[in-house]
C-alpha cells in the first residue's frame, strides 16, 4: 500500500506587481497553479494508492473562481487516474463563520473525499482507515480531537492527517498565523500508535516524529522558505520508509547582507554588483538584498538604478534596508506592493506602547488580504 502526500498549495495566493504576459493575470498566482499542477502530475505518475493533501488547497475561505477551478480540476484529475484522494481543510480554507458555507461541498460531489467543518472523520478507503482532523479553531479542541482518536485495529493501516503547528521543547514548527494551533511535541509523540501521520501547515518537508512527517508547501511563499526543496512524499505503508520528490518552483536567494558600516556608497555598489554576480544566472529568480549598517546620507549616494539594470533578468529584486541611526531595524522594499505588503512594512518601523507588534502585523495582513480579495471578486 502506497500513498503520495502534499500539502498547503495555497491556491489563489498572489504578490507582487508582475503580470503573466500569456494570460494577464498576476505572475506569482500562476507560480502556484504550476506548482500544484506538478505535485498532482507527480503524483499521477506514482501511481500510489491513495493521495492526501493535509490541508490549505486554497489561500483564502472565499477563493476567486479561478482558484477553484484550478483546485478542482487538479484534483478531479487525481480522481480519473482512479486514484482515491483526501483533503481537509485547514486554517486558511477554514470560515470563521461556519454557516457560510464550504467550497469543499463541492469537491465531495467530484468524488473527492473532503473532510471540514471542525468535525473529525474516519474514512474506510480499502484496507485503509484514514484519520481526519481538520482546523478547528482553538489548540485545547485539538486536543480533545486526538486525544479521542484510535487506530481502527479492523484496518490493516491506519492514517492520520493533521493540519497544526507544533511546539516542541527546542523546536517549534509555526508560522505565526493568527489563527493556527499548536501541538505539543509530546502530543505527536504519544499517536505512535498510527501507521504515518500525514502533517500539513509548516512550510517545510521534515520529519516530526518516527512515523509523522511534513511534506511541506509546493511552492514557495516567503523568504524564509528560500532554502526549502518542494515537492510531495511518497510513504509505503508495509516498509514505513517515505521517499521524498522534489517539483519545480520559482527559486527564491537570499543574497549575503551587505555591511555598510563606514562604507562609501562607491565601495557599496561594487560589493552589490559582486553579489548578484554570484548568483547568475538570475533567470527569473526572487532575491533579496539586505543593506546592514546603512547611514541615510548613504542610501541617496547610492545609484538605485543601476542596481536595478544589474537584476533586470530576476523575477523580483526585494531590499532591505537597516539605517544606522535608529536602535529598532527599519525595514522597507523599494517597490510598493499591496495594502497587506506596506502594513506590515510601516508596523515593522511604528513604534507601539503596551500592543504586541507582532500580534498587529498578523492580523492587519489578514484583513487586509481578505479585503483585497473580497475587492477583485
Amino acid at each position: 500500500m502506497r500513498i503520495v502526500h502534499f500539502s498547503d498549495t495555497h491556491l489563489g495566493f498572489s504578490e507582487f506587481n508582475r503580470v503573466d504576459p500569456a494570460t494577464g493575470l498576476n505572475a506569482r498566482e500562476i507560480d502556484v497553479y504550476n506548482a500544484f499542477e506538478n505535485a498532482v502530475q507527480t503524483s499521477i505518475v506514482l501511481k500510489p494508492d491513495l493521495v492526501i493533501h493535509a490541508g490549505d488547497l486554497f489561500h483564502t475561505p472565499r477563493p476567486s473562481n479561478r482558484a477553484i477551478f484550478k483546485g478542482l480540476e487538479g484534483l478531479k484529475k487525481l480522481v480519473d487516474a482512479g486514484i482515491p484522494t483526501v483533503v481537509i481543510a485547514g486554517n486558511h480554507s477554514t470560515p470563521r463563520v461556519l454557516s457560510s458555507g464550504f467550497i469543499f461541498e463541492t469537491s465531495n460531489l467530484l468524488g473527492i473525499h473532503a473532510v471540514y467543518g471542525s468535525q473529525s472523520q474516519v474514512l474506510q478507503i480499502g484496507d485503509v482507515a484514514v484519520h481526519c482532523v481538520p482546523h478547528v479553531p482553538t489548540t485545547q479542541a485539538l486536543r480533545e480531537a486526538l486525544g479521542d482518536l484510535k487506530p481502527d485495529h479492523r484496518a490493516k493501516h491506519n492514517i492520520l492527517v493533521v493540519h497544526a503547528g507544533i511546539r516542541g521543547s527546542g523546536e517549534e514548527y509555526s508560522l505565526g498565523e493568527f489563527n493556527e494551533v499548536l501541538l505539543n511535541q509530546e502530543t505527536v509523540d504519544n499517536l505512535r500508535d498510527f501507521d504515518y501521520i500525514a502533517l500539513g501547515h509548516y512550510h517545510r518537508h521534515l520529519q516530526v516524529a518516527s512515523n509523522a512527517y511534513y511534506s511541506g508547501s509546493t511552492e514557495r511563499f516567503s523568504f524564509r522558505e528560500a532554502g526549502y526543496d518542494k515537492g510531495v512524499v511518497e510513504v509505503d505503508l508495509e516498509t514505513k520508509k517515505p521517499k521524498f520528490h522534489p517539483i519545480v518552483c520559482r527559486e527564491m536567494v537570499l543574497l549575503k547582507s551587505i555591511n555598510c558600516r563606514n562604507k562609501s556608497a562607491a565601495r557599496i555598489m561594487s560589493e552589490v554588483e559582486a553579489l548578484l554576480t554570484s548568483a547568475a544566472p538570475l533567470d527569473d529568480k526572487i532575491l533579496r538584498l539586505t543593506f546592514e549598517h546603512l547611514h541615510p546620507t548613504t542610501w541617496f549616494e547610492i545609484d538605485q538604478k543601476q542596481i536595478r539594470q544589474w537584476s533586470t533578468d530576476a523575477f523580483e529584486l526585494r531590499i532591505e534596508k537597516m539605517f544606522t541611526e535608529s536602535e529598532s531595524v527599519q525595514e522597507q522594499v523599494t517597490s510598493i506592493g499591496g495594502l497587506a505588503a506596506e502594513f506590515s512594512a510601516y508596523i515593522k518601523r511604528a513604534k507601539l506602547e503596551g500592543l504586541s507588534q507582532e500580534r498587529l502585523r498578523v492580523l492587519g495582513e489578514e484583513y487586509l488580504t481578505r479585503a483585497e480579495e473580497e475587492e477583485t471578486e
